[in-house]
């Protein structure tokens, strides 16, 4: 039976092929494996899933490797981002929930910050002791000294700069005017670095609401303006399945996570914390290993009725070739539910095919020597087996040609 061939995409150019994995591989960076220059990358996790905060963190994990998938894109964590010089475009109404947002938030931190202030002009006020009768004034001026040895003293010495004549420079023509046109802003020159456009950031492009009435006024005047978010309210993040947040951590050692309480997960307890949350956890990352160390960029397939979906490179790039079945069997290859019938089977194999697909079966044989204390550890993950099983529609006329022309 021949192999699906994986079908490249028309597009999908604005990410460039990179290595396959967010660490460092030598033959393809030319710089030797080192624990010193090994990458970590931190992931907070939610409760069903493991985030990705930091924008440089997130554009590592997904184009080398693509894994994980942004908040609020279809893939590439790109919104809010400047694209070819426009800023991100928004609607009248988002712009008044976000200013709306932005004004809770404000109140919020102002409020805190008169609560720290009102704690720090009490902490000098004076408190009666209980055992002597007498009243103590906590102050600041009442504080004895430390004694600091005299060697971590020399080393705390602030040295002073060289900052003389910092801005003798600096001419007044080179200080652009704050009143000056954006549109003028071409001809300026700060120093010697020309300033040949608009700098967009922390800036939102506000459009008129396209829902009214008269959609038609509405199109031809768009009421376009330029509005300064300082504040983000809207931040997008990059989401791990289990799967994948298990694998940086347990076979790349790339990726640390913090659970809910800010303390940092062990391998272990990532295990047990991902098997009680998803019952069928070992199955399903014993598959995702699997594939991810035949080389295929493994993603999420449940719009097509599967567990995962098999890419080569990369979805930007190719479309997917199968379609992953997970199931979990005995060492007699006896399944432990009948979740998988011959109906839902012809069913996910029609759809597999109008799409330009293959299912593939994969099997994780669970031995029978393995005792139920032994799965609370990933440990026992060399004792999976994985059996595949390509399926395919058997059509009569097609194998009658094929055999008159053998």
């Amino acid at each position: 039976m021949e192999l699906r061939e994986p079908k490249r995409k028309r597009v999908g150019n604005h990410i460039k092929p990179q290595q396959p994995f967010p660490i460092l591989i030598e033959s393809e960076s030319g710089i030797p494996a080192d624990s010193d220059l090994w990458p970590v990358y931190i992931g907070n996790f939610t409760g069903d899933c493991v985030i990705i905060c930091n924008p440089e963190e997130m554009k590592s994990l997904y184009t080398m490797g693509f894994f994980g998938k942004g908040s609020l894109s279809r893939g590439y964590p790109s919104f809010g981002l400047i694209k070819k010089g426009i800023p991100p475009i928004i609607k009248e109404r988002q712009w008044q929930r976000r200013k709306s947002w932005i004004d809770k938030m404000k109140k919020n931190l102002s409020d805190t910050f008169k609560q720290v202030n009102d704690i720090t002009n009490t902490s000098g006020d004076i408190y009666e002791g209980e055992k002597s009768g007498e009243q103590i004034k906590l102050g600041t001026n009442d504080v004895s000294p430390m004694d600091v040895d005299s060697t971590i003293s020399e080393s705390c010495v602030v040295k002073e700069c060289d900052v003389q004549n910092s801005d003798s420079d600096v001419k007044d023509s080179d200080i652009p005017d704050s009143d000056a046109h954006p549109d003028n802003l071409k001809d300026m020159k700060v120093r010697d670095c020309e300033v040949t456009e608009f700098d967009f950031t922390d800036k939102v492009l506000v459009l008129a609401d396209s829902d009214d009435d008269d959609i038609e006024k509405v199109l031809r005047d768009p009421q376009p303006h330029i509005e300064d978010e300082k504040i983000k309210t809207v931040v997008e993040t990059l989401n791990l399945t289990l799967e994948e947040a298990f694998f940086l951590s347990y076979a790349l050692g790339c990726l640390q996570v913090i659970d809910l309480s800010g303390q940092t997960m062990s391998l272990k307890k990532m295990w047990h914390t991902f098997c009680q949350i998803k019952p069928d956890f070992i199955e399903s990352y014993v598959t995702y290993h699997h594939f991810r160390a035949k080389g295929w960029v493994v993603k999420s397939g449940f719009k097509f009725g599967g567990n995962f979906l098999l890419y080569k490179q990369g979805p930007p790039f190719f479309h997917a070739s199968y379609v992953v079945l997970v199931e979990r069997v005995d060492s007699q290859l006896n399944r432990y539910n009948d979740s998988l019938t011959w109906t839902k089977l012809h069913g996910l194999n029609r759809l597999a095919e109008n799409s330009g697909k293959d299912i593939i079966t994969c099997q994780v044989v669970f031995p029978d020597s393995l005792a139920p204390e032994d799965l609370m550890s990933p440990k026992s993950l060399a004792k999976f087996q994985v059996n595949e099983l390509l399926t395919k529609r058997w059509i009569s006329s097609q194998e009658r040609v094929e055999k008159e022309f053998s």
